[in-house]
């Protein structure tokens, strides 16, 4: 057996474990922890320069005329956001019947759209997604 080999099996199993505990821990807390930790986190993964450099690329590219200001603080929200919904995705393992109070709201442009496509009007749909 290769030694990269062997190392993946060695490894594979303490970080799915280690996995496991984190999201156990996130469970036990409280929605007001966890967002305070999601904005921790937001923080520690907006200083990594990769994500900074990559967040700034891609919203310089959509939008190019926001100024450098505002592509830097819409970065920290992208990184907070992220770390967020992450988060909450671990948390709600633990408190299932909470979800649907997070998941369930439907914005005005959800009824518009749906009264379109009611009436056959083409349209294009952005969304985010989970999964």
């Amino acid at each position: 057996m290769s030694w990269k080999r062997l190392r993946r099996r060695l490894r594979d199993p303490v970080v799915a474990a280690v996995a496991r505990g984190v999201v156990r821990a996130i469970g036990w807390m409280s929605y007001r922890q966890l967002v305070w930790l999601a904005r921790g986190a937001g923080a520690l993964v907006n200083a990594l320069p990769r994500f900074r450099r990559l967040t700034a690329e891609n919203l310089r590219t959509a939008f190019p005329e926001w100024p450098e200001a505002r592509v830097r603080a819409t970065r920290r929200q992208v990184a907070r956001h992220m770390c967020q919904t992450g988060l909450e995705l671990a948390w709600f393992t633990r408190h299932p019947e909470r979800a649907s109070a997070h998941f369930t709201s439907v914005s005005p442009a959800v009824l518009e759209a749906g009264r379109r496509a009611a009436s056959g009007q083409p349209m294009i749909m952005v969304t985010p997604h989970l999964g």
